[in-house]
């Protein structure tokens, strides 16, 4: 015990700090970037009993990769522009186009099917109205709204229906009332079928003089080194859709629902869950499921009962999803949503899906940190979205949606994109940005004899409108400092130099003077 005292008494002598100091340390602290305080390590502590896992593939590519784009390329709902979207069409064309994932938004129906729909709304991209009668329009509390609710029919019913384009006025409808709402078996059988099959024969054709590359296509599905074919795979990027929504009203889980897919449907998903050991340094092999949701509870709780399902020991599991979670333009300006990262969710998710508007905006401040730093602080990938190729959905700052993909890719540093216009982004990636040609360049700097009649001061130098800031600063630092010196000349009359005057005494000071005496 006494040995105890000894020891925190000479602590506290050591670490004994002047008030000064310790407003120092304080101050030092604060500025500390959050990232500072979050051990990346400290989820290694936490695993140590815990068998060897599958560790899936990153969102983003090695740089010494050569057979694949660095920029990741996810096909927005198939090729969208093109097709009616979460057709199998649109899916099937995108993974054409050279996308590395297609996107199917999941949703459930009544009859706990799953099926790939962008809203739970029938109304918005089916003939559902030609189809069904007005008295199987619900009203529904969480949207305050009553239309054709997918949770209210059953697949086979959804089955009788016809998809539309989305946007008729800007988009081709030749396709419409033709194709099927997808089932998330059809999507996994056509990905499969794209996969294994004809991947094969487009990489045969291509390739029919090397005999050794040939067989290479052919080897064992159970090796665990990646061969040509597979280098090249597509994965499936799935968004569990209104997941709140469904639950709330339909008491249907997606979680449970997507699991139960995964027990059922074991051989089609074996492809896509394929764990891989054996990739090189200089391989790439694209996650083969990727989940990502607006709700970063939904992400956790899929997460949360992935060992238990599925044993993780390495060589003999399936690979764990990436998870990403998904914010818009008012979520990624509010500080609360980087800690949120940073504190609640880093430890599993594997990237950000932010709306596209949050790195073109000009941000506030020079020195504020771009969405893709503070993303790379947590080492978290960031997929923006969407590009659109309607130039009313291009950003004001550019000429097509070609090159908007291209500045965020070359100049935010984001590590891949959503895009509607597969082909178009595509072209992006693969040009890169080391192409005086093809790479995106910034605009010129406004001259200020280009406009004479302008009201608006620009500078060719930098340094010129440095200067002015410069002199501004200046006048205003000499204003407030006289305003201060005069401010303190005020306050203490008493004790200006030759005043000669003599402070009249208190009644403290006359007691004072008693008690010296």
């Amino acid at each position: 015990m006494r040995s105890t005292h000894s020891l925190v008494s000479r602590c506290k002598r050591t670490l004994s700090l002047s008030r000064e100091c310790q407003l120092l340390l304080l101050a030092v602290a604060v500025a500390m970037p959050p990232s500072f305080f979050h051990d990346r390590n400290v989820f290694v502590v936490h695993a140590v009993n815990v068998k060897p896992t599958c560790i899936p593939n990153s969102l983003r590519v090695p740089e010494k990769v050569t057979h694949r784009s660095h920029k990741l390329i996810v096909a927005h709902r198939g090729a969208s522009y093109h097709l009616p979207e979460h057709s199998i069409a649109a899916y099937r064309l995108a993974l054409e186009l050279g996308a590395d994932w297609i996107e199917p938004d999941i949703i459930a129906t009544r009859d706990r099917q799953l099926i790939a729909m962008h809203t739970v709304d029938l109304g918005v991209t089916t003939n559902v109205a030609d189809i069904f009668p007005e008295d199987r329009r619900w009203f529904s509390p969480w949207a305050n709204a009553s239309s054709y609710w997918a949770f209210n029919f059953t697949y086979d019913e959804i089955s009788r229906l016809r998809l539309r384009q989305r946007l008729p006025q800007a988009r081709t409808t030749a396709l419409d009332n033709m194709l099927v709402v997808p089932h998330l078996n059809d999507v996994l059988d056509m990905l499969v079928q794209w996969n294994e099959v004809d991947l094969a024969q487009i990489l045969r054709q291509s390739t029919t003089t090397n005999t050794s590359s040939i067989s290479e296509y052919n080897s064992s599905k159970t090796s665990k080194y990646p061969t040509a074919l597979n280098l090249k795979q597509s994965g499936l990027y799935i968004e569990l859709k209104d997941a709140a929504w469904i639950q709330a009203e339909a008491d249907l889980d997606l979680v449970d629902l997507l699991y139960e897919h995964f027990r059922e449907e074991q051989d089609r998903w074996d492809n896509i869950l394929r764990c891989w050991n054996g990739i090189r340094f200089d391989q790439y092999i694209v996650p083969g499921l990727v989940i990502q949701s607006f709700d970063g509870d939904v992400l956790r709780a899929f997460h949360n009962r992935w060992s238990s399902v599925f044993n993780n020991t390495a060589g003999t599991s399936k690979a764990e999803p990436n998870y990403v979670l998904l914010a818009s333009e008012g979520q990624c300006a509010d500080e609360m949503f980087w800690l949120n990262v940073g504190d609640q969710y880093r430890s599993f998710i594997h990237g950000i899906g932010l709306e596209k508007s949050c790195l073109l905006d000009s941000r506030f401040f020079a020195e504020e940190l771009s969405p893709v730093v503070r993303a790379e602080e947590f080492n978290l990938a960031l997929h923006p979205w969407t590009s659109r190729p309607e130039i009313s959905e291009v950003n004001i700052q550019f000429n097509s949606a070609f090159e908007e993909t291209q500045y965020l890719f070359c100049k935010e540093g984001v590590h891949g994109i959503f895009s509607e216009s597969v082909a178009s982004a595509v072209l992006a990636a693969r040009l890169g940005c080391n192409n005086n040609d093809g790479a995106w360049q910034p605009p010129p700097v406004p001259s200020p004899t280009a406009n004479p009649k302008s009201d608006n001061l620009c500078y060719n130098d930098p340094s010129d409108s440095i200067f002015y800031v410069g002199v501004a600063c200046f006048v205003v630092g000499g204003i407030v400092a006289a305003l201060l010196f005069f401010a303190a000349l005020r306050s203490f009359p008493s004790r200006r130099a030759g005043s000669g005057r003599r402070a009249i005494p208190t009644t403290e000071d006359t007691l004072y003077d008693l008690e010296l005496t």
